[in-house]
């Protein structure tokens, strides 16, 4: 029993006591989005701001981004950043592409900043404008799942 509890002592004198941290990697994409919503006119200006990380294993030539928006004719982009820099970008039905000035290796990040206006329809849906306020769903950028080359 004497040794049991000796044991027992000696193993709590050596046991560490300082916390342990897993490592914890940065995510793969954060957003920031700042906007100004008019009531009066059903329109929102926003600015979104996405750090990226290139967590798919191969370098990327391109981001792209899903703009439900711009389906129902209610998104207007302004401009799209890489880093502070201009860049080409392509805007299709849904899909925003846009072209990094090199490729983005596996673990790389950049930070993306995407200016737009929406024309918020007054029809039912998910983004829609009322007289009593907005319904504002699926109004901003999306990064898209990446599906191969």
């Amino acid at each position: 029993m004497l040794a049991g509890l000796l044991l027992l002592v000696t193993l709590a004198v050596h046991t560490r006591t300082e916390p342990v941290h897993a490592a914890d990697p940065a995510p793969a994409a954060s957003y920031r989005l700042d906007a100004t919503v008019d009531l009066t006119k059903a329109s929102v200006k926003a600015t979104e701001r996405v750090t990226f990380r290139n967590v798919v294993g191969v370098p990327l030539d391109t981001v792209v981004f899903q703009v439900a928006a711009n389906t129902m004719g209610a998104f207007t982009l302004s401009s799209v950043t890489i880093d502070g820099q201009s860049v080409n970008v392509a805007l299709d039905g849904s899909l925003l592409e846009i072209a990094l000035a090199r490729p983005l290796t596996p673990g790389g990040s950049t930070d993306i900043e995407i200016a737009y206006v929406l024309a918020v329809p007054n029809e039912p849906g998910r983004l829609t404008a009322t007289a009593r306020g907005m319904a504002l769903g699926y109004w901003f950028p999306l990064l898209a799942v990446h599906r191969g080359e």
